[in-house]
């Protein structure tokens, strides 16, 4: 019988039966809980996508080649946290959507994807906060320290999986899902694996994933 996931442990697994990606519902485990908040983390994962497009027209050559590894202008932290079906839009001067010219070998754009709200059932939609999460800002390019920023969806950093703060930064903290090594071993999805076009021999529903 369907009961306020408020109710339930950490753990435990959660489901909106029409919040779906690739064709089937997400499965869902209550990975913290708060006196106010439940949150909630994927149980395997779901997709295999790139945190940000290679940015061609930036003047830093590891951005121009690799992406932008600040965390509040990434693709994929636009792309978590919109429900339109058009979700890209540059958010500076040298940002780059990712399309097939700009991924890895051109494996798994996601520029023309919904965004991943789209997936999920109105009601659950709307019931996700609003959370300030801290963000650790490279120190060679964009002077270290951090940024809070006000997301509803988000990658879970090194503190809150329980390993050592990014560049000293307290990104949260802990949840208490994660405990050790074997607590932190992520496996895909069949599904995930099936729509990667991107391969691997490693790369199976049973064996843990990067």
């Amino acid at each position: 019988m369907p009961q306020p996931i408020s109710n339930l442990p950490v753990g435990a697994k959660v489901k909106s039966p029409d919040t779906k990606y690739n064709g089937v519902p997400i499965t869902w485990l209550i990975g913290h809980k708060t006196v106010d908040r439940v949150k909630l983390i994927t149980e395997k994962i779901i997709t295999l996508k790139c945190f940000d497009a290679k940015e061609p027209s930036n003047p830093d050559s590891s951005r121009k080649q690799y992406g932008n590894n600040r965390y509040s202008v990434s693709n994929i932290d636009q792309w978590l946290n919109s429900a339109a079906g058009a979700w890209y839009s540059a958010r500076h001067t040298y940002d780059a959507p990712p399309n097939e010219s700009n991924v890895y070998n051109g494996y798994n754009e996601y520029d023309t994807e919904a965004g991943f709200l789209a997936n999920f059932e109105e009601a659950f939609r709307n019931a996700i906060l609003d959370t300030t999460i801290r963000v650790a800002k490279n120190t060679v390019t964009d002077g270290g320290g951090y940024e809070d920023i006000t997301r509803k969806v988000y990658l879970l950093s090194n503190t809150e999986v329980g390993l050592s703060n990014e560049n000293g930064v307290a990104e949260g903290s802990k949840w208490d899902l994660f405990s050790d090594d074997n607590s932190r071993k992520a496996y895909p999805t069949a599904e995930a694996v099936s729509a990667s076009e991107y391969t691997n021999s490693s790369l199976n529903a049973s064996s843990p994933w990067y």
